[in-house]
């Protein structure tokens, strides 16, 4: 397997959108509104839906970004 590269470089292309970025680190208010309890694991499971609003994002640089909201904001 090959390493992950997540430095913020690496990123940019994904979260250059503050609006893109604000969406998903709004995601736990809009999870709990629809009864979803484990969000990392539901945007691992509904990845074609969460590149609706990142279309340019891969499945793992999605999950990446949205496991960065929780880890900045606990």
């Amino acid at each position: 397997l090959q390493k992950l590269d997540l430095s913020m470089r690496s990123l940019r292309p994904i979260i250059n959108s503050c609006r893109e970025l604000y969406c998903f680190c709004k995601v736990e208010h809009y999870a709990s509104s629809y009864g979803v309890s484990d969000v990392l694991k539901w945007v691992g499971r509904n990845c074609s839906f969460a590149k609706m609003f990142l279309p340019t994002a891969t499945c793992e640089e999605i999950n990446t970004l949205v496991a960065s909201c929780y880890k900045n904001n606990q």
